[in-house]
């Protein structure tokens, strides 16, 4: 999708208004989609559509503790057994628009003789999108196996 997005907040293609996220691309091995959530409403729109795979796995790789950019990689490729495969150039942009958001925040920066590292941590927002999109997975489980069930015993 092409990001129509500008600094003012223009009109997206996705119909968003303001803080749109559309934008950073990942990989899973089957194609390439974008790295955020769908749209920031900073009137805090209760009907959120689902987050995208990508930014539900560096949202819950921040969910034990901070980490940063390279740790978040590498915690999202193991959490999906190698499937996501983010960029760091990605990445940096995912998280600056989450941090637009308000799901994630700057934790501290720590330099070990190189240059230095940024970690991030959830915030009570983002802590609030992952368990909507908890929710949200285990209503759809339970379609899935209700349906199975009735396939089953047919």
């Amino acid at each position: 999708m092409e990001n129509l997005q500008d600094d003012e907040g223009s009109k997206c293609e996705c119909g968003a208004v303001s803080q749109c996220l559309h934008a950073a691309d990942y990989t899973d091995h089957r194609y390439t989609v974008n790295l955020v959530t769908d749209w920031y409403d900073p009137g805090g729109m209760t009907d959120r559509p689902p987050l995208r795979e990508p930014t539900f796995f560096v949202l819950t790789a921040l969910l034990p503790a901070p980490l940063h950019g390279y740790g978040i990689i590498k915690a999202v490729e193991e959490m999906s057994d190698g499937r996501v495969l983010l960029r760091a150039g990605t990445l940096y942009a995912a998280l600056e628009r989450l941090e637009k958001a308000g799901a994630v925040t700057l934790d501290r920066e720590e330099s070990e003789g190189g240059p230095p590292r940024r970690y991030y941590r959830l915030t009570p927002e983002g802590i609030n999108l992952l368990e909507a999109e908890r929710r949200r997975l285990e209503d759809n489980a339970k379609l899935v196996r209700d349906g199975l069930r009735q396939v089953r015993t047919a």
